[in-house]
């Protein structure tokens, strides 16, 4: 694995401003026949023909509330151009189906990346990107035994791709505060995760790294972001731990979506480089 870790202060750095967006709501088809509400923004100028790379989050708190400035440590070589693709996660806010704890995540995802690249403004090249629980929708898209060709890069802030053992049962103990607290905070219920307190293969879709097994075939160039605070830090260090191929891990002394709080030139620099390196792998 050609990785690089990092650690230092993080620091919060919006590098694109949104400005004169074209905004486009669709209603993509999943597999099942399940529909997900997706949100495209594209810049409003451009030569007609042009093509562009796609930067899709797909998020349980809503996809009509993202905008280009929400797109943290990519840098603006990479965003100036692209389509941002937000989508409600199956079951939530203006998407169909059924709220499954990410259990839909994975499927869901690669039909929403065949949908990106069939769109005629399509280069057929998608940067998946998230923080918390948008970074875990982006783990179980590119941590599979054969990621989609078109995830060209990932970046993921503050995410696990082991719910199981780094969400639910850290340990072998039922994390009831932040399960039920989270769950009440998107108004769902959690019975069927009580239901399955064994893992088993009602958690095999959703924890791809249980076990801390190094995943078959090559694994997106990725960027994983956390601090040794975070709750879910042990499942960003398996998941770098577990790739294959270009990968940095990058640490830093915060909790959960903590981002740092000090601003120097040079961090802003070193962060941007590492990015960079990666997304062009």
């Amino acid at each position: 694995m050609d990785g690089t870790v990092l650690l230092f202060t993080i620091i919060q750095l919006f590098c694109i401003v949104a400005t004169g967006q074209t905004v486009v709501e669709n209603m993509v088809e999943a597999r099942d026949g399940v529909t997900l509400h997706t949100v495209v923004q594209l810049p409003s100028v451009s030569p007609p023909g042009e093509k562009f790379t796609a930067v899709l989050i797909r998020t349980p708190y809503g996809a009509k509330g993202l905008s280009p400035a929400d797109l943290v440590f990519l840098p603006t070589s990479i965003t100036k151009d692209a389509v941002l693709v937000s989508q409600d996660m199956r079951g939530r806010m203006e998407s169909r189906g059924q709220w499954n704890f990410f259990r839909n995540d994975t499927t869901d995802g690669e039909d929403t990346l065949r949908w990106i690249t069939s769109q005629a403004w399509s280069d057929g090249r998608v940067i998946t990107y998230g923080r918390s629980a948008d970074g875990i929708g982006a783990y179980l898209l590119s941590r599979t035994p054969s990621p989609p060709s078109a995830v060209v890069a990932s970046v993921v802030m503050f995410g696990t791709a082991d719910l199981f053992s780094v969400c639910f049962g850290e340990g072998g103990l039922y994390r009831e505060s932040l399960v039920e607290q989270w769950h009440a905070k998107l108004g769902e219920g959690t019975a069927p995760v009580r239901e399955n307190e064994r893992f088993g293969p009602w958690w095999s879709a959703n924890s791809p790294d249980h076990g801390f097994t190094r995943r078959g075939g090559v694994t997106p160039p990725t960027v994983h972001l956390t601090g040794w605070y975070d709750i879910f830090v042990n499942g960003a260090i398996q998941a770098y731990e577990g790739s294959v191929g270009t990968q940095a891990i990058i640490i830093n002394q915060g909790g959960h979506c903590h981002l740092g709080e000090d601003y120097t030139g040079f961090e802003t620099k070193l962060v941007e480089r590492e990015v960079s390196r990666i997304l062009n792998a």
